[in-house]
């Protein structure tokens, strides 16, 4: 049996509030370029919060993170929407996101003699 660890309630809803703001702040960028910067503070956060037990949470903040950037990216420009659905999950797809991971590394068993 093992203790679960998971990421703090406040602390998940702290970092998707900061990532929405760099989304809002950075949508002005070439795609390339804003997916890069996205994927760095996904990542960061993966490394942070990769635990075992814990990819729930992980795959929450990745959600919020697309949602956020395909609401934002969207406000780029004129009256009609920049993306549907489709064609936004195939462009992330062909940039090359950064999905959830778990990044713990297994511990050694132990051997009690």
């Amino acid at each position: 049996m093992r203790v679960m660890r998971r990421t703090a309630r406040k602390k998940l809803q702290g970092a998707i509030r900061r990532i929405t703001e760099w989304i809002k702040r950075n949508r002005h960028l070439p795609g390339r370029e804003f997916i890069k910067g996205l994927n760095r503070r996904l990542v960061g956060h993966y490394n942070y919060y990769g635990l075992r037990g814990n990819s729930k949470d992980l795959w929450c903040f990745f959600q919020a993170a697309v949602k956020a950037a395909f609401k934002w990216l969207n406000r780029r420009g004129g009256k009609r929407k920049s993306f549907t659905w489709a064609v936004f999950s195939r462009a992330l797809q062909k940039l090359g996101i950064a999905k959830p991971r778990i990044t713990e590394k297994p511990h050694a068993p132990r051997v009690f003699a």
